[in-house]
């Protein structure tokens, strides 16, 4: 992508972690990191065997362009790159992390009809 002359380089936020479906994909494909790497560089995407290690590890980000090439290489669609990533546990661990804050929301309610009457939508409390 250009942008005022210069490349910029994509790169998606890693808050997930994408190694086990990049190493499950080339396992499927029989290639090895190194083999993986040297056939991304001869279609033009510059990569190197210890960057591609690291994106496996979860060590680094994964950049789009890399994505890109993954994608036309193994011949699969990108949820190939996401499967799993957003299963039932992760589904209760977020319902999990957010049971606080609506505590804390339910007992703000509660406490303003102790306080004050009765709790109307759109009403600061």
């Amino acid at each position: 992508m250009l942008c005022g002359g210069e490349k910029m380089e994509q790169k998606l936020r890693r808050d997930r972690d994408l190694g086990d479906n990049l190493r499950r994909l080339r396992n499927a494909s029989g290639l090895s990191q190194g083999k993986l790497c040297a056939e991304l560089q001869r279609r033009g995407c510059d990569i190197g065997r210890t960057t591609y290690a690291k994106y496996e590890a979860g060590e680094l980000n994964v950049r789009v362009s890399v994505l890109l090439a993954l994608k036309r290489l193994y011949g699969c669609p990108y949820d190939a790159f996401f499967a799993g990533l957003d299963t039932a546990d992760d589904a209760e661990a977020r319902s999990q992390s957010a049971a606080p804050e609506a505590d804390r929301f339910r007992g703000g309610v509660f406490r303003y009809r102790e306080n004050f009457g009765s709790f109307r939508p759109g009403q600061d409390f």
